[in-house]
């Protein structure tokens, strides 16, 4: 990615995934390489605890709810933590926190029904 910015290669690219390209996401790529192993390990814990929390759910106890709350918004608290803010500046990272907050609303609505 370095190279494709500092080369020149970059006036290539269509003007949209040239807009891509910038120094805040060669920032994002560099942190996440050298912080690859604390992310690795936040991501399987959260995905732990999500699937924990499922399996409780699906049994209708309500602290499953707490265990997948805590799964779905860990990566992003680590993300922030390890990559900083650039990385929420991306389509696709807004997107998924839009998933997860209709999820979260969903979820929300029907505790009434855990025990």
């Amino acid at each position: 990615m370095d190279k494709l910015i500092n080369g020149g290669d970059i006036d290539k690219l269509p003007s949209m995934l040239r807009s891509m390209y910038n120094e805040d996401m060669l920032e994002v790529t560099r942190k996440s390489y050298e912080n690859r192993l604390p992310i690795l390990i936040i991501y399987l814990i959260s995905t732990a605890l999500c699937l924990y929390g499922a399996i409780k759910m699906r049994q209708l106890k309500s602290d499953g709810f707490i265990a997948w709350l805590i799964g779905e918004v860990l990566p992003y608290l680590g993300s922030l933590l390890f990559i900083g803010s650039p990385f929420f500046k991306g389509f696709s990272v807004w997107f998924g926190i839009i998933i997860t907050l209709v999820f979260i609303g969903l979820y929300a609505s029907q505790r009434k029904n855990l025990s």
